[in-house]
């Protein structure tokens, strides 16, 4: 159609400054030979006329690719979107999750802390002489001669502690047969009770018991 309109152009320019005649095949001429440098502006704007036409058809042409192509990266942005929100929200659990775990962590440690200030162990010895008690009748006339003393600890235990005990030293006449006994009662948060007795003809003159408590 371009094409054409500018064949209608050239001829009616032509004619205005010679005589135009044109054979079967739309080929004109012009016998007028002043005005060729004019008709061949002419001939030069019609050729640009083409050519912008085919610019124009260009674009259009590439502003629909354009198009496409910004409605992928559209496309793609929006997929990209939905996975940022995805790991945010796996971020947001995980986070929640861990704030858990840490909180009861912090908590097993609060009670390992305590229990460790709990768990502790207390020692001591003491001198006995058994000999110089009183003699007491026993079950099955028996006759013993006990002493006792009491143990305070320096600081008391949560729960009463297991104590142990045993004699370290004795000095005992060495004509009579040895029998000696330590024996501890009243377990307490605070103390207990911390005897060494001995019976029939024994002699102890003295007798060292060293004992332990730590927290059950």
């Amino acid at each position: 159609m371009l094409a054409s309109l500018v064949k209608v152009v050239l001829f009616l320019v032509l004619s205005q400054f010679c005589r135009v005649s044109c054979n079967s095949t739309d080929v004109c001429s012009c016998k007028d030979h002043k005005h060729e440098r004019l008709r061949a502006r002419v001939r030069d704007t019609a050729d640009r006329l083409v050519d912008m036409q085919k610019v124009v058809t260009d674009l259009r042409n590439g502003s629909s690719q354009q198009v496409d192509w910004l409605v992928d990266v559209r496309n793609e942005l929006s997929q990209v979107r939905g996975q940022l929100l995805s790991i945010q929200g796996d971020y947001k659990q995980l986070k929640k999750t861990h704030a858990e775990e840490n909180k009861k962590i912090q908590l097993r440690l609060a009670a390992l802390e305590t229990g460790l200030r709990e768990k502790r162990c207390e020692s001591g010895q003491k001198w006995f002489k058994p000999h110089y008690e009183p003699t007491v009748s026993a079950e099955h006339g028996k006759v013993i001669r006990k002493q006792t003393q009491h143990v305070q600890y320096a600081s008391p235990f949560s729960s009463p502690p297991a104590v142990t005990a045993g004699v370290t030293r004795l000095d005992s006449f060495n004509h009579k047969q040895l029998r000696v006994y330590a024996a501890i009662d009243n377990r307490t948060v605070s103390g207990f009770d911390l005897s060494v007795e001995e019976w029939s003809d024994s002699n102890n003159f003295a007798a060292a018991v060293r004992w332990m408590a730590c927290s059950a």
